[in-house]
């Protein structure tokens, strides 16, 4: 069966407890897995608390600034990037530039709004 989304969120189930604003993918049961250095198709706009959990997904291709869960720190300005863990990096040497940084990130697990942009 088809179906087609409309809107900014994509709903289904998660595969394991994940954290909110960490970026998702598909995994092959077509749940919702944390992503890796890699396309994904946005971040976690509830919180699994288990495996099955009735979750949605927040587009990555949604207008807007975003939300993600920095890996370390991150200045204001900073190009972002993908990397492990579903979280997102400085720089432009993850899979996907994720944009530049509205705000700042001191530590791993900080909150951070990315404004998305296309790099040259």
């Amino acid at each position: 069966m088809s179906q087609r989304v409309e809107g900014h969120r994509l709903g289904g189930t998660s595969d394991a407890a994940i954290a909110k604003y960490l970026r998702v993918k598909f995994d092959a049961n077509q749940k919702f897995t944390v992503a890796g250095d890699e396309a994904f198709l946005g971040t976690m706009d509830d919180i699994a608390l288990a495996a099955d959990a009735q979750v949605n997904c927040f587009l990555e291709n949604a207008p807007g600034s975003k939300i993600y869960i920095a890996n370390g720190a991150i200045a204001a300005g900073a190009s972002t990037s993908t990397t492990t863990g579903g979280k997102i990096k400085t720089g432009t040497t993850g899979t996907v530039n994720t944009g530049i940084a509205r705000t700042a990130a001191t530590a791993d697990g900080d909150l951070i709004e990315v404004v998305p942009v296309k790099f040259a």
